[in-house]
């Protein structure tokens, strides 16, 4: 998807939004869920298989879709892992789903404020707790958490990495 919850906030700072497509030329959800298909189905050539899309919890029956896939596959046939990168977005919502079908790693996009990319620790925090939610249940695998230097974020960039390190990330 090339928008995502959070574009109002984010805007043209979103890192993927600034990548170069041409003639504006998005793929729709179907052609996603084919190429994501033949990616799973030819798995043994695939080390690492990874939705990092704009957000992709905020497209939930199509990355359930592409798990429940990877996961009927005999772990010969399949991606040696199936990973996401996000924000949190829906993550709660998400939980019962991807107990079933777990994600194999998810790096949780956890930007300081002060990048620019998220208005206050307010939008941090019920994402953050929702990733929790979803390792300590069983739904992620591993979990890791990434965020934007930018030179004027090193307070944000130290509590969330206390934050992280009080949970054993």
């Amino acid at each position: 998807n090339h928008e995502c919850p959070y574009t109002p906030v984010c805007g043209s700072s979103c890192i993927l939004a600034m990548r170069d497509v041409p003639d504006g030329n998005w793929m729709t959800v179907e052609e996603t869920r084919q190429a994501g298909y033949e990616a799973i189905r030819n798995g043994r050539y695939i080390r690492n298989f990874s939705v990092p899309g704009m957000e992709p919890f905020a497209s939930e029956e199509l990355l359930l879709d592409l798990l429940r896939l990877y996961h009927s596959l005999p772990v010969y046939e399949r991606p040696g892992s199936f990973g996401a990168i996000t924000s949190g977005v829906n993550a709660q919502r998400l939980l019962p789903a991807l107990v079933r079908t777990p994600l194999s790693w998810v790096i949780f996009s956890a930007d300081a404020p002060e990048a620019g990319l998220r208005n206050s620790l307010r939008t941090f925090d019920p994402s953050f707790q929702a990733m929790l939610d979803l390792w300590k249940q069983g739904g992620i695998e591993e979990l890791t958490a990434t965020t934007i230097f930018t030179g004027a974020n090193e307070r944000g960039m130290i509590e969330i990495g206390k934050r992280v390190e009080a949970e054993g990330l």
